[in-house]
């Protein structure tokens, strides 16, 4: 496991476009990515592959409970005004939209229908994951965890919601990411 300071420092769009299965993106918001051409060009590239089956995301959509996206928006861009909450929305949203758009196939974005407690991206066997703060700094700025683990395997635990036991601590600490993944993926109230 490695700790790092910055999202930066991830070079996720390089993740992305090096995807060979399964990307799943859990944070809320996804206007920055919008506004980086890096991220939807790596996005755009794992779509592209052949062996690339899924992009699940999650977001915080306009079509939101109201009360979770006040909540949510006051806790992750606390310092701006309602109106530009309202366009990281409208752009995430967009850029979202265009995703789907590319590979309506492989494309499924989830609605929030319950507050999320961190950002956590899965890239086929890599789960990357960092933390919201009541702070005027994105939580891009935080830290951000990277491990390597059996990623479709704990999907099909989490599917059952049991984890078998003798699993090591690391499956078992992977695997409560995963279920945050999972559960708010079947949450959505349709």
């Amino acid at each position: 496991m490695k700790l790092l300071a910055s999202l930066d420092s991830l070079n996720l769009p390089g993740l992305f476009a090096n995807a060979r299965k399964r990307i799943i993106l859990h944070a809320a918001i996804y206007g920055p990515f919008a506004n980086l051409s890096s991220y939807k060009k790596g996005l755009l590239q794992a779509l592209a592959m052949k062996s690339f089956e899924k992009l699940d995301i999650i977001a915080l959509t306009a079509d939101s409970p109201e009360p979770l996206k006040r909540c949510l928006l006051d806790l992750l861009r606390p310092h701006i005004s309602d109106g530009l909450k309202e366009k990281e929305i409208t752009d995430s949203d967009y850029f979202l939209a265009n995703l789907k758009t590319a590979a309506p196939e492989k494309v499924s974005i989830h609605p929030l229908s319950v507050l999320p407690y961190q950002p956590i991206i899965i890239i086929d066997n890599t789960l990357i994951f960092g933390q919201y703060a009541r702070c005027e700094k994105k939580a891009s700025e935080g830290f951000w965890g990277i491990i390597e683990t059996e990623v479709e395997k704990l999907l099909a635990f989490a599917q059952t919601a049991d984890i078998p036991a003798g699993c090591a601590e690391q499956e078992i600490a992977a695997y409560r990411l995963i279920c945050e993944c999972c559960r708010a993926m079947t949450s959505e109230k349709t």
